[in-house]
């Protein structure tokens, strides 16, 4: 263990979960090493250590304040140039980078902790997609005739018992327009400062006009309430409040989007995939939309159908990587067997029909008898009588060794009575029937975490994350997994 003055640079991927949960392992492990070789490249060009990657994020030390400033904005200026050839935004990659300054332990293996480390942590997590944000340390330790930064004001962090002071990094001219704006101009010179900022305006309105069009246009209140349903996961009402918006802005596609995401999470396929190709009425050029197609069909077992999609989708996408991207995923999918199409639940946010008697639907007397049993099953583990219920479940794994539900419960019941052992047992054999079924990932994650096998649960948490398509569920397995990784 050693004692340093360091920079620390944190550097997190926007929208890297939502991407990685929509690619295949192998698309996955491409995009994770170009994102490092990215990283490692201008760290190594600005004179900077690459310490680690964590998930979504990688940490680089410095020597040289101006250095580690330099490098961000260089990583940030290249990953603009690079989106600005990319027609859709959600391919987009976005940086959010935080940078601070001070004394820090390097262990043997050349990891670093300290507050300087934190606060960096806190500051990265505090910025803006595409923007640099630096402590008040690093921003008295630069050299200010080199770069530009703007007084953000004392900031509260989380675990920082002190309020750090932040500043955001800013090109040359975005120091211009905030000198112009801040200084009280001189009555003689007030109409020169005038006359500037006019034209400045003028220079923003003309090269940025589309964007400053689309944020207007975008911002619609419902949308952000659709979004909100979404986030709590009420997709019920996400789902009715799309189909009344749609109703009155029909060729709203971003609405159309909200509702596919909304029918997705709740399994609908068929409702999701409507929406889709309703968005795809509306945006032929949207290529991207097509990949979004694809995976809703290899979701609801339409393998045929999305390999048809996808080929689209590679005819038409004209960045060269993400076509490498989709035809990997092309031949994981020609590699899959068939599998039977997945029929779409009952929409329970559609209002019930007054039914007579008459017209109810009559029970089924051909059930199997195993669907009484698995109640059974689960009342008893419910009721923790967990060696009736495993008596149970040994008598029909004996007649039904590959019925799905029954391992799950059998894995369940030997979870609740610490049997970590028969409880992967089983779970793994529900994974090797139905390995497309995200939750059993989880499930055996957890398994492995309680038998105290810390690598194995983190791998089954990467694997569930890149099958789970709801954002929601991934975000909780990453904070898990930064949880375990932590145990390591």
């Amino acid at each position: 263990m050693k004692r340093k003055t360091l920079t620390i640079l944190f550097a997190d991927v926007q929208g890297y979960t939502l991407r990685t949960g929509r690619q295949t392992r192998s698309q996955n492990e491409i995009f994770v090493k170009e994102i490092r070789s990215f990283v490692e490249k201008h760290a190594r060009e600005k004179g900077g250590t690459f310490v680690k990657a964590m998930g979504d994020g990688f940490l680089l030390t410095f020597e040289s304040p101006t250095d580690a400033v330099a490098c961000g904005q260089q990583m940030q200026k290249q990953i603009e140039q690079r989106n600005a050839n990319i027609l859709s935004q959600d391919n987009f990659i976005r940086f959010r980078i935080g940078i601070s300054t001070g004394e820090v332990t390097v262990d043997d293996h050349e990891d670093v902790y300290g507050d300087a480390v934190n606060i960096a942590a806190r500051i990265q997590s505090f910025a803006g997609p595409n923007d640099v944000y630096i402590s008040e340390t690093t921003y008295l330790a630069m050299n200010k005739s080199e770069i530009n930064a703007m007084d953000l004001g004392p900031q509260r962090f989380k675990n920082v018992v002190q309020e750090v002071r932040v500043y955001k990094v800013m090109d040359h001219l975005q120091k211009t327009i905030q000198q112009t704006l801040t200084k009280k101009p001189a009555k003689k010179s007030r109409f020169i400062t005038i006359f500037i900022i006019a034209n400045l305006i003028l220079m923003l309105l003309f090269f940025a006009k589309d964007k400053i069009l689309k944020v207007i246009k975008e911002f619609d209140a419902e949308k952000i309430r659709i979004e909100t349903f979404l986030q709590t996961g009420d997709y019920e009402s996400a789902i009715r409040l799309a189909e009344a918006k749609l109703e009155e802005s029909p060729e709203n596609i971003g609405i159309c989007l909200l509702a596919s995401e909304a029918s997705l999470n709740l399994k609908d396929y068929e409702q999701a995939e409507k929406y889709i190709n309703r968005a795809l009425e509306l945006d032929p050029e949207n290529y991207d939309l097509y990949n979004q197609l694809a995976d809703i069909q290899e979701q609801a077992g339409k393998r045929n159908e999305a390999i048809q999609t996808l080929g689209e989708y590679i005819t038409k996408e004209p960045d060269k990587h993400l076509r490498k991207i989709a035809l990997q995923k092309l031949k994981d999918l020609e590699a899959t067997p068939e599998a039977t199409p997945i029929k779409s639940p009952q929409r329970k946010y559609r209002p019930k029909k007054d039914t007579s008697e008459k017209e109810q639907p009559k029970p089924q007397d051909n059930e199997p008898p195993i669907l009484e049993q698995l109640n059974e099953i689960k009342q008893l583990i419910r009721d923790s009588n967990f060696d009736q219920a495993v008596e149970q479940i040994d008598e029909l794994l004996a007649e039904y060794p590959n019925n799905l539900k029954l391992l799950t419960l059998a894995s369940d019941a030997f979870f609740r009575i610490r049997d970590y052992a028969q409880a992967a047992t089983h779970m793994r054999r529900a994974i090797d029937i139905n390995p497309r079924r995200p939750i059993l990932y989880y499930k055996m994650a957890m398994i492995h975490e309680q038998a105290g096998q810390t690598e194995e649960a983190i791998q089954m948490l990467r694997e569930y994350i890149n099958r789970e398509p709801r954002e929601r569920q991934r975000q909780k397995a990453l904070r898990d997994l930064k949880m375990l990784e932590k145990k390591r």
